[in-house]
């Protein structure tokens, strides 16, 4: 019963873990929670020094503000401002007197100022964070001041306790400062990736279509106007539908159809060739865009056609019997009568139309 107690602990702190979406809320609750250690080891060997009832209880302050501030975080969401009420309370409240309760400059109280200063700077907003730091700093050098000025307000303790107290409150505060530090860095270096990847997955939307991953038809029209246009002489453009798609549709499903359409445009995908400038895209439903970088149209036409020859020979385990073909149409980008890639793309689009009226499974060209 005991495992399974802590079992679900565990599970209940992972499943609360995984739902602070943002550096900023993951960043807050792992500085809260070194808070809270820091404070209640310190309130540990505070009552083992032996230094008086009220620094006991200003340490285990500590403890408390964590807690009501953590409770708080969670039924408001208020992260960044309880973040800021945390440096407020530590600095201008319970480390001043802890300060004068432990013992002062000679105990390791100025290491926990320092420290709380230090976490001003992961204060999410720009202007609260600078007036926060400026108020604690205030707050701090004016209990420095005061204690000078005033020695009598701080408890002394013995050299031994002070040798002790400022060991301790160093391993405390170098231990807090490299967690938050090294997990706010991998925090940041976490975020930063995932930003990466989702910039990548967006730049690859705008260009790609999601279910073929050929370019998609924005890209194409973009490609054509200044790529290709600026050496057009080299390049034809073949426009081609898949015939009897929606036969395959009706007779074995849509999910076939698409994947029949994605076979198409992975082979399609093979064959061009980007390095020397051409382009496979996606137009529009079964309609597909491949430039062709070529010395002359009857290179250009025999590389159109042999890839309508490996279409015809795709086959797919499920249905063995299916054979499909595509009509198409191609021409030159270069022609006399060609004066933008809209021309270009109209007269393919009537070589295609053509294929399709006088028997399909063909490619056509101007002169054809």
């Amino acid at each position: 019963m005991e495992k399974e107690g802590y079992c679900m602990i565990i599970e209940r702190w992972k499943a609360f873990w995984k739902k602070q979406d943002t550096l900023e809320k993951s960043i807050f609750w792992m500085i809260l929670a070194a808070v809270f250690l820091s404070a209640l080891v310190s309130t540990i060997f505070t009552i083992a020094e032996q230094q008086g009832v009220y620094a006991s209880i200003a340490s285990a302050g500590g403890c408390v503000v964590s807690l009501l501030l953590g409770i708080v975080a969670r039924k408001t969401s208020m992260i960044n401002q309880c973040y800021l009420a945390l440096c407020y309370l530590l600095c201008c409240f319970l480390f001043p007197l802890l300060f004068f309760f432990c013992g002062g400059f000679k105990s390791g109280m100025p290491l926990y100022c320092f420290a709380v200063l230090t976490l001003c700077a992961f204060a999410h907003s720009s202007r609260a964070k600078w007036m926060t730091f400026s108020i604690c700093l205030v707050a701090v050098v004016l209990t420095f001041i005061i204690s000078w000025l005033h020695p009598e307000y701080v408890l002394q303790i013995s050299d031994e306790a002070m040798v002790l107290d400022a060991s301790v409150s160093f391993v405390i505060v170098a231990i807090g400062i490299f967690a938050v530090v090294s997990y706010a860095l991998n925090a940041y270096d976490e975020e930063r990736k995932k930003r990466e990847k989702l910039v990548t997955q967006l730049d690859f939307l705008s260009k790609r279509d999601s279910m073929t991953g050929l370019y998609n038809r924005p890209y194409l029209i973009r490609y054509l106007e200044n790529m290709v246009w600026m050496r057009r002489e080299q390049f034809f453009v073949m426009m081609f539908d898949v015939d009897d798609i929606r036969q395959v549709n009706n007779s074995f499903g849509h999910a076939f159809g698409d994947k029949v359409l994605m076979s198409i445009a992975g082979l399609l995908k093979r064959t061009e060739d980007e390095e020397a400038g051409e382009c496979a895209a996606r137009y529009g439903g079964e309609e597909f865009i491949y430039v062709i970088h070529a010395a002359s149209e009857i290179e250009a036409y025999a590389k159109a056609d042999r890839f309508r020859e490996r279409v015809s020979n795709l086959s797919w385990e499920e249905f063995p019997q299916v054979r499909v073909t595509i009509s198409g149409g191609i021409v030159p980008c270069h022609g006399e009568d060609v004066y933008d890639h809209k021309q270009i793309l109209s007269q393919v689009d009537d070589l295609l139309y053509r294929a399709k009226t006088r028997g399909k499974n063909q490619i056509r060209n101007i002169s054809g």
